[in-house]
């Protein structure tokens, strides 16, 4: 299982800012939000072209498993 730096929860115009800053840092994210579709449009719209096909942005659709990806 990929390991992130930090977590996020909501990818709303603020959430999806904030990741896309920090992925831009060299941070490795994991994204969560309510909707699902919401993550598949981010890794799919905005996020598209970056890391995150190599996971640097780890989508979650479940807050529990959210909990499992930030190393520390």
């Amino acid at each position: 299982m990929a390991k992130a730096d930090i977590g996020l929860i909501g990818l709303a115009v603020m959430g999806e800012n904030i990741v896309l800053n920090m992925e831009s840092k060299g941070f490795k994210v994991a994204v969560y939000n309510r909707s699902t579709d919401k993550v598949d449009h981010f890794v799919n719209g905005r996020g598209k072209g970056k890391n995150f096909a190599l996971l640097v942005v780890i989508p979650s659709t479940n807050w529990s498993m959210l909990c499992r990806y930030p190393e520390k």
